[in-house]
């Protein structure tokens, strides 16, 4: 009886986290930017297929210079060490390396739909997710519970679900399959370091500033994409028909969708985490079947809605418990231990009986401070966290 009062006990506490308001908030967030993120897709997509644009630098610079115009003003706004000149003379550089990596991560998928099937990178955008959960264990120091293990666990199945229902997918042959082999690689390397890319800024929004992180990438972004789409598409840019409306219209939505999409990502990373974000992005799989079917006469298969099933019983079950990082374990800690440490509030003194004490004392009061009462800076809890200390 007391195993089953215990057990009874447990799943209601772990149940109590779904009567907040901010998971659920949190959750549909999350599948908002599924929903972007199967938009994505598709505009890039429809960019090789039907307007035979080859410009993957080109087609994301839109978004960095929103994100410049938008975070990165913010930011020039504040004054003291969140201004834009205290955070570029003591992160700059790791910023711009950052912004490297994010660039390519975009230019390798935007690359990939030129050479592969929409089917092959919608299987291997999946990869992302093992990497996400390493790169948290290893780098931030997540501790993972096994309502963790059991929520990815069921995510996994669900992309199980997907790769069965891709099997009867048509395969190249020859020429067209060497193509295939080169798109998919390229999918890989742009979905690694699209995790590299979330796992960091995971730590920036948890333990500095979502705008700081947004404005410094935009900047970052929009220079390197900038220099590198000279270097490598000015060609390529010459031959657009800029004076078709549809490809400005296009380019513009495309524009504005992963602008939004990576002004979400933040908020989500900091109430969940990398992993969090990924299991939510498994859903874009099933939306981009619903679109397709609407513009390109997808056939549905069952197996599509299984996984968006298991992928959403995956979701509900991994918020269950937070994931937080290791640097703010750490500070939770040191609180609890300054607050133990604080002297119990002693009761009122009669003070008619303490006249002749009271004289012979000093009558200014002498306080101490022990330096392990002092809270730790949140960015020197791990090595790895210390990419981001000035």
């Amino acid at each position: 009886m007391k195993t089953d009062e215990c057990a009874m006990d447990s799943m209601e506490k772990y149940l109590a986290e779904y009567r907040h308001w901010s998971v659920w908030r949190t959750i549909l967030i999350g599948q908002v930017c599924s929903v972007l993120c199967s938009v994505l897709a598709f505009f890039s997509h429809h960019f090789t297929v039907n307007l035979h644009l080859a410009i993957p630098t080109g087609q994301n610079y839109l978004h960095y210079i929103l994100l410049c115009a938008v975070f990165t003003t913010w930011l020039a706004c504040r004054r003291g060490d969140k201004g834009l000149i205290s955070v570029a003379k003591a992160r700059g550089y790791r910023y711009i390396l950052l912004g490297f990596i994010d660039v390519q991560a975009n230019t390798l998928l935007a690359t990939s739909y030129q050479f592969t099937t929409l089917v092959s990178i919608q299987l291997l955008d999946c990869v992302a997710l093992p990497i996400a959960l390493a790169l948290s264990c290893l780098t931030l120091g997540v501790r993972f519970r096994f309502v963790h293990i059991v929520g990815v666990s069921v995510c996994l199945m669900g992309v199980g679900c997907l790769v069965w229902a891709g099997v009867g997918a048509t395969k190249a042959t020859g020429d067209a399959q060497q193509s295939q082999l080169v798109g998919d690689m390229l999918c890989l390397g742009g979905a690694v370091l699209f995790a590299v890319v979330v796992v960091l800024q995971e730590l920036v929004v948890k333990t500095l500033d979502c705008v700081e992180y947004l404005g410094m990438l935009g900047l970052s972004g929009s220079i390197i994409c900038g220099i590198q789409m000279y270097l490598l598409e000015r060609n390529a840019l010459v031959d657009v028909n800029w004076e078709d409306k549809t490809i400005l219209i296009y380019l513009a939505a495309y524009g504005v969708t992963q602008f939004v999409f990576y002004s979400l990502i933040p908020y989500v990373l900091r109430h969940s985490g990398a992993t969090a974000i990924q299991l939510y992005l498994l859903t874009s799989d099933f939306f981009s079947l619903i679109i397709g079917m609407v513009l390109y006469k997808f056939r549905f298969h069952g197996l599509y809605f299984l996984n968006y099933l298991l992928a959403m019983s995956g979701i509900y079950i991994f918020t269950i418990k937070k994931t937080p990082i290791a640097a703010q374990q750490r500070a939770a800690n040191n609180n609890s231990q300054s607050a133990e440490e604080r002297p119990a509030p002693q009761p009122p003194r009669d003070y008619a009986f303490e006249t002749e004490h009271f004289e012979m004392t000093s009558s200014i009061p002498t306080y101490t401070v022990s330096s392990d009462s002092l809270i730790n800076s949140h960015s020197a809890t791990t090595g790895f966290s210390s990419f981001y200390r000035k």
